[in-house]
C-alpha cells in the first residue's frame, strides 16, 4: 500500500500535512508529500481525479484507491490512514 499527501505548496494544506506525515511515521505508516501543482503530482491528481487540497489517498500496488479523504475541513487521524495502509 501507498499513502499520498497531496498539498499545495507554501500554504496552510502543506504546513497540516507536514505534521501529519510526523504523525504517521511514528506509528509506522510512510507517507509521501505531492506537490499537488508539481508535474509528477498533476499527473496524479488527474489520475485519481482529485479536486481538494489537502487530500489524503491510500492505494493499492497495483493502483486501485482503498480510501481517499478530499474534505479540506476534516483531516483523517493517523490511526484512520493507519487502518487502510496496512489492508
Amino acid at each position: 500500500m501507498d499513502t499520498y499527501l497531496f498539498y499545495t505548496r507554501q500554504t496552510e494544506s502543506e504546513h497540516r500535512l507536514e505534521e501529519l506525515s510526523k504523525r504517521l511515521a511514528d506509528i509506522g505508516v510512510a507517507a509521501e508529500m505531492i506537490d499537488a501543482d508539481s508535474p509528477r503530482g498533476s499527473s496524479m491528481v488527474e489520475l485519481y481525479d482529485l479536486m481538494a487540497r489537502p487530500t489524503v489517498v491510500v492505494v493499492r500496488n497495483d493502483g486501485q484507491v482503498v480510501q481517499a479523504w478530499t474534505d479540506p475541513e476534516q483531516l483523517p487521524t493517523p490511526d484512520e490512514i493507519s487502518y487502510f495502509a496496512h489492508l
